[in-house]
């Protein structure tokens, strides 16, 4: 701001610097090449006349309600910065916010403008189903998906049965494929892998077929 003073004999300008925490800043970019990280570039170009100190970014998985991670990063290390400790495969909210010597801005009006990013995928995996009927069925994974969920069975015949599941409600990536073992009750209790069979299939169902009666 500036105040003019006039007289006779001349005018005098006097400029006074207004100083105070930073205004909105923002959020320039957010990418993921690891499954479990953020890269993000910030910028704060309302920085209350006074040099960046730190910024902070606030996280959420995307549909909840509560802003309850958060991470801060020294503005003075080059950026970008690498959010951790995230799912893979995952939606995320982000918003930022920064701070000078006088502190953060309070309310959510310091924040920039949410953005929503998804995580990287954790590799390829194998997912199995659980047990059903008479049916014995194992699973491993080859990386850290949940389980498929609502998994059934229908009989259609003697030696015919449609198994069917929904994916995995923390996929962490896409399924390539779904594997499922099956071996008859009383092998599996004797744990003989000699007659266990599979079924490999890219959807949500599979034909379980040649079985005994």
């Amino acid at each position: 701001n500036t105040i003019e003073a006039g007289a006779r004999s001349g005018q005098a300008t006097v400029e006074i610097r207004i100083e105070g925490p930073p205004q909105k800043c923002t959020l320039l970019s957010a990418n993921s090449y690891d499954a479990s990280e953020l890269n993000i570039t910030l910028n704060c170009p309302e920085d209350g006349n006074s040099s960046i100190t730190e910024y902070k970014v606030e996280y959420r998985v995307a549909g909840t309600s509560d802003w309850t991670s958060q991470q801060t990063f020294n503005a003075a290390n080059l950026q970008p910065y690498t959010l951790i400790g995230l799912h893979a495969y995952t939606l995320y909210e982000l918003r930022a916010t920064a701070a000078n010597k006088y502190g953060y801005e309070s309310g959510d009006m310091a924040f920039s403008a949410v953005t929503r990013v998804t995580t990287a995928q954790d590799g390829e995996f194998v997912v199995l189903l659980i047990s059903f009927l008479h049916i014995g069925v194992v699973f491993v994974l080859l990386s850290a998906p949940g389980p498929p969920s609502r998994a059934r069975a229908l009989m259609i015949g003697p030696h015919w049965v449609v198994v069917s599941w929904s994916p995995p409600s923390q996929p962490n990536g896409h399924p390539s494929y779904y594997l499922v073992y099956y071996q008859r009750v009383e092998f599996r209790q004797a744990r003989d892998d000699s007659v266990t069979r599979a079924v490999n299939v890219t959807g949500t169902s599979a034909n379980v077929t040649m079985l005994c009666p």
